[in-house]
């Protein structure tokens, strides 16, 4: 083999060496990435409350935006002396039909309910009720309403 063949062959293996020793670095650090997400993941929630940096930037948990962990709010007012006002909100004319073959749905007993508390002169529970309904048709397509 000549000099020149020597020479190329020293040159290809001394990039290769670099190569392998940057992408080793690279390696080197996703893994530590992953390590360090790892242990936030898996790490009780009072370490987690400290600013956390996620590549290289600073990151919040999302528990310090408001109340504290285990400190619970005062949760929903008693509303029940309110007067409700009863609405049946019903399915369209067409809806109540089979879309694909257009058969009627029979009435389903129960119905679904939502209340809304509104503030008018007057305070009020507004009850919506929307009557449900069942197919009499053997429709794949459709699901009980």
């Amino acid at each position: 083999m000549s000099s020149s063949g020597g020479e190329l062959l020293a040159g290809q293996h001394a990039r290769l060496v670099e190569r392998e020793a940057a992408l080793k670095g690279d390696v080197e650090a996703l893994q530590s990435t992953i390590r360090d997400l790892t242990q936030r993941l898996t790490a009780p929630k009072a370490k987690n409350r400290r600013v956390l940096t996620v590549l290289g930037r600073p990151h919040w948990p999302s528990s310090q935006a408001g109340a504290t962990a285990r400190e619970y709010g005062h949760g929903r007012s008693d509303r029940t002396a309110l007067p409700v006002v009863t609405e049946v909100h019903d399915l369209s004319e067409a809806a109540q039909h089979c879309p694909a073959c257009g058969k009627a749905f029979a009435p389903f007993p129960g119905a679904e309910s939502s209340d809304v508390i509104e503030i008018q002169i007057q305070a009020h529970m507004r009850r919506i009720q929307r009557p449900r309904y069942h197919k009499t048709c053997q429709c794949p397509q459709v699901q009980v309403l």
